[in-house]
């Protein structure tokens, strides 16, 4: 479920590894390491789902239309704008995960 970190890790494949704190990418000139930083968005919904008890297999089918919710909330600045995209992620709340499961 970790990101793919072809830039920071040299990976190609999921790892689930300590990041650097975002303020260290904001300050790279290329937006990939930042994307890269930020592709957690899976591990966030895992833990959406374990705090209302839904098994991480119950989120193939709603995952794409959260994360579509959450990108509408992003109101980001520039590419090294991680507070506003960790905003739209916090916007998924539990109730949303449980209507979107619900349909």
């Amino acid at each position: 479920m970790g990101a793919i970190t072809y830039h920071a890790f040299g990976c190609a494949h999921p790892d689930l590894l300590h990041d650097a704190p975002y303020e260290v990418y904001e300050r790279h000139l290329l937006p990939d390491e930042m994307a890269e930083r930020s592709a957690e968005f899976k591990l966030f919904l895992a833990f959406r789902a374990d705090g209302i008890g839904v098994e991480p297999k119950a989120l193939a089918d709603v995952a794409e239309t959260l994360v579509a919710k959450a990108f509408l909330a992003a109101h980001m600045t520039n590419f090294g704008d991680w507070r506003s995209q960790l905003a739209a992620y916090a916007s998924i709340t539990p109730n949303d995960l449980q209507q979107a499961l619900n349909k």
